[in-house]
């Protein structure tokens, strides 16, 4: 569902007018819907976050990997996480060799049982980084590298939408299809709460439920080549007979 179709009326925009029986855009501008649906999309993304199946989303209007490499610095322990990165799930550092191998994260509960930081680089004397915190903005490596290496560090990350503006006509939802109109629905609660439309809220609210469960359903069941086996009753009397 794209974001605006004024030919066809089949945009998140015109679905939104049609919910709420014709409020058009003079009465609910087109900023006050993108900035609706936008939030409507984040609350997507921390459904589909939360449902993870094996198989990592990405808002499928990026046009690169969320993932990121800098240079690595001999002497230098501290590294900044990469500009729009709302998690980091995995780091990797390439040696002097260049080949990358994966550190291992440490907690401030875990760095207490090597004593303390200084104790922690010292434990180390390769200068290749094994271990590595997480400190507001900042990624800490432990030890420090004893050598510079170009792209020597890569992290991988999870990140924001590609949210809509208000302008936008042919852009289309960064995630699976047939859960779209959950934008347009939510959006158009958003004018019913504050116009107290308590009749649209019940109906709206009913719908917008329905469609959550279901992208929480489908993400994390859509690798369908990783899913566990399910064991039936069937299948274990035919194992035990």
């Amino acid at each position: 569902m794209q974001f605006s179709d004024t030919s066809n009326l089949t945009g998140i925009v015109q679905d939104i007018t049609f919910l709420l029986g014709g409020i058009d855009t003079n009465d609910y501008v087109l900023k006050d819907r993108a900035r609706n649906v936008n939030e409507h999309f984040r609350k997507v993304w921390h459904r589909i976050f939360n449902a993870y199946g094996g198989w990592r989303w990405d808002d499928s209007n990026q046009t690169d990997l969320p993932q990121a490499t800098a240079t690595l610095t001999s002497g230098t322990s501290k590294y900044t996480i990469p500009t729009g990165s709302l998690t980091v799930y995995s780091i990797e550092i390439k040696n002097s060799g260049g080949i990358y191998s994966k550190i291992t994260p440490l907690t401030a509960e875990q760095i207490e049982q090597f004593g303390t930081l200084t104790e922690l680089n010292d434990s180390a004397a390769t200068g290749v980084p094994s271990f590595y915190r997480l400190v507001g903005d900042t990624i800490e490596l432990f030890p420090n590298p004893n050598y510079t290496a170009s792209a020597g560090i890569k992290v991988y990350f999870d990140r924001d939408i590609s949210s809509f503006s208000s302008n936008d006509t042919t852009k289309t939802p960064g995630f699976a299809a047939p859960y779209h109109r959950i934008l347009s629905i939510g959006a158009a609660m958003d004018y019913a709460s504050a116009n107290n439309m308590v009749d649209k809220i019940t109906i709206l609210l009913a719908m917008y439920n329905e469609y959550m469960n279901n992208i929480g359903l489908f993400y994390s069941e859509r690798w369908r080549d990783k899913q566990p086996k399910r064991i039936t009753v069937p299948d274990l009397m035919r194992e035990f007979s």
